[in-house]
């Protein structure tokens, strides 16, 4: 599509031929007050599992990294739900929002997936949600990267310390 433009400088007038502007895609979106408030959801897939040791955790010790990463996060706390074999589904509820994502783990990696979320202007079609969601997300992934680096997998254990007096 073309489009035609007239100028009028003064008593000259002139007809420019302009190229039809071409949309280039927004990381965010901004409100009517241009303050940003939406941004896309930034997909947390396929991140490594990395322990102390540098072996892979046992499903189990991956399950139990991710729950207590969960309850440590005070200020915003997720609820967790076990859904089958590698697999939960994490609620944040905060104020009037709330977020629903997917976590899938392994031995090796783990992801995790918006799955649904109230007052948080999900737009399926932008792929766009409130900033929040991801700034939320990424503190929970943060702290499930730091329980998995306090994991020792294959390390020899400890025996229980005996005294003899």
């Amino acid at each position: 599509m073309t489009a035609w433009r007239f100028i009028f400088a003064g008593a000259v007038a002139g007809i420019v031929y302009t190229t039809p502007s071409v949309a280039q895609p927004q990381p965010h979106t901004v409100d009517s007050l241009g303050e940003l408030i939406f941004d896309k959801i930034d997909p947390l897939v396929s991140r490594p599992i990395k322990t102390s040791t540098g072996a892979a955790p046992s499903l189990a010790e991956a399950r139990d990294a991710i729950v207590k990463a969960a309850g440590k996060i005070r200020q915003r706390p997720w609820t967790l739900s076990n859904v089958g074999a590698g697999k939960f589904i994490g609620r944040l509820d905060i104020r009037k929002h709330a977020i629903v994502v997917e976590i899938a783990y392994g031995a090796q990696e783990y992801s995790i997936a918006y799955r649904n979320s109230v007052r948080m202007n999900y737009n399926s079609e932008h792929g766009t949600i409130r900033q929040s969601y991801n700034l939320w997300v990424k503190e929970l992934a943060d702290s499930i990267d730091r329980e998995f680096g306090a994991l020792s997998p294959g390390a020899p254990q400890q025996p229980p310390s005996t005294r003899v007096q």
